[in-house]
């Protein structure tokens, strides 16, 4: 009976273990999903005219790039630790942000190419500034969430 036991128990203990793992999964694979959609809407973006004017509200290109961006780069953290649990914060937040910082980069180089639209190295900060203030918020979050406070 005692061996009965412990097999119900180890039968239960690897469920719970299956059902966190499939929840890290559903979670992960919604922001994936919500991270390819919004690589597609920028690459798309980047190829319509400009559509933005600063005259209304100055500066609200670099806000929207420092959003978007930001946002980005906050997925594509969330998305990289949750792919690898042993992975440090510091790592995934550094990766992440050189990732955006090239994405910025092939947003602006095939703005050069769109008709109406100019490629500028201020975007590119805006975008990386957005990422670093992202990762920076999230790095705290998730060492606050970690230590338990």
């Amino acid at each position: 009976m005692g061996e009965g036991t412990f097999v119900l128990s180890k039968a239960w203990l690897k469920s719970i273990n299956l059902s966190i793992e499939l929840g890290v999964m559903m979670r992960l694979k919604y922001s994936l999903i919500l991270l390819i959609f919004l690589l597609l809407a920028v690459g798309f973006e980047s190829t319509c005219a400009a559509t933005i004017n600063n005259d209304v509200i100055p500066y609200l290109d670099k806000m929207v790039h420092f959003f978007v961006f930001g946002l980005l780069a906050y997925l594509i953290a969330i998305s990289l630790f949750k792919m690898r649990s042993q992975a440090s914060l510091l790592g995934v937040a550094i990766i992440s942000l050189i990732l955006v910082a090239l994405l910025g980069m092939g947003n602006e180089w095939i703005q050069s190419f769109t008709p109406g639209r100019i490629a500028g190295v201020d975007d590119v900060l805006a975008d990386m500034f957005g990422g670093f203030i992202f990762l920076a918020v999230w790095v705290v979050v998730q060492m606050k969430l970690e230590r338990g406070d």
